[in-house]
């Protein structure tokens, strides 16, 4: 009877010390928990590594093909975006949201686009001329909103304002296909594909022409150095309802208008290099149809002060020129691009 009772009361003991134990773990689990979910920086550990697939085609009369997909890249983009609301009495409420898409690219082929008779004979040889590589999603519309995984949400968000991080995580996407020479892999991968289907069909002597792709508009992108300045997936609103990308060097460039998220990227990316050397911290840019006004604003700069008048005379032409230069490439042709420095209390000191 006393055995009995010693191995019941030993029994109890060890499952109280497994119940602890497991208390401890779960306890552990749920802080840390909370812990990641308070940490923007942590949203990258979610991110999976970008895969690419190389399909096994098998087709028997190209000719009939209409669109001849190479290449599949996976990735996922991060997009955040912040917001202030004034509060009910004093000061201002920090809302912040942050949402991870994951996106798969299709690249090949539209083979509609062939002019008339691209498979030709010389001798014994035969000569393709395909289009150039393009993205062959459906509206070039690239990620998966039904699998969007959104961490972090505080405050009240609109549908507008996740339409627009719907298609600014589009954008990246797309930018990241052009960065990653994911086009250049898709040629490469296309003359392979055609040469061994040609091979399968007894064809020794194979000569294959893929047309040029020009870089898709716009495309800008700051240098690896000047890099460590930019996020352009921080985007914000103020108080006052007014849109602005902000940096780590303090500076702000305010937008509005008809800027497709393509182009706000761009402009972006060429403000984060121009505000490193330079001791203009804000840009307001709009844009109406076919018109875009950018207005430089300089720090600590008053007008009629000796500064002011510096900085007009510094503010030489061959910038002005180069920057309209590459703000033109950013645009579609026939874009009108004016602009005007003003002191820091938004007088003008010189237009352009």
């Amino acid at each position: 009877m006393s055995d009995r009772m010693e191995k019941k009361e030993t029994t109890g003991k060890v499952t109280r010390v497994l119940l602890w134990i497991a208390a401890c773990i779960l306890t552990f689990i749920i802080v840390a928990t909370a812990l990641v979910s308070r940490t923007g920086t942590s949203l990258y550990n979610y991110l999976f590594s970008e895969r690419v697939e190389v399909g096994h085609i098998q087709i028997s009369d190209l000719s009939k093909t209409e669109k001849l997909k190479v290449l599949t890249m996976y990735k996922e983009v991060i997009v955040s975006q912040y917001k202030q609301e004034r509060g009910r009495l004093f000061g201002t409420n920090n809302y912040q949201i942050h949402s991870i898409y994951p996106g798969r690219v299709d690249i090949g082929f539209d083979l509609s686009k062939c002019e008339d008779n691209w498979i030709t004979m010389e001798g014994d040889t035969a000569i393709v001329n395909l289009p150039a590589v393009e993205i062959l999603n459906k509206d070039n519309w690239l990620i998966d909103e039904t699998k969007k995984r959104t961490p972090i949400e505080t405050g009240k968000w609109s549908s507008t304002d996740y339409d627009k991080m719907a298609r600014r995580a589009n954008a990246m996407i797309k930018r990241n296909c052009e960065l990653d020479n994911c086009y250049v892999l898709a040629e490469e991968q296309g003359f392979k594909v055609v040469s061994n289907l040609l091979n399968a069909l007894g064809y020794d002597n194979i000569k294959i022409n893929i047309q040029h792709r020009e870089s898709y508009k716009p495309y800008y992108t700051a240098t690896a150095s000047q890099s460590r300045y930019l996020n352009p997936h921080e985007f914000r609103t103020d108080a006052d309802g007014k849109d602005y990308v902000s940096y780590e060097n303090g500076a702000k460039l305010y937008y509005q208008g008809s800027f497709d998220d393509g182009e706000l990227l761009s402009m972006a990316e060429l403000f984060n290099e121009y505000s490193i050397d330079h001791n203009s911290r804000l840009w307001n840019i709009k844009k109406q149809g076919n018109f875009v006004s950018v207005g430089i604003q300089y720090d600590n700069v008053k007008q009629g002060s000796s500064a002011a008048n510096a900085v007009v005379r510094n503010a030489d032409n061959g910038q002005i020129t180069r920057l309209k230069a590459i703000i033109a490439t950013i645009f579609s042709p026939g874009t009108t691009i004016t602009f005007s420095l003003t002191d820091k209390d938004g007088k003008l000191l010189r237009s352009y």
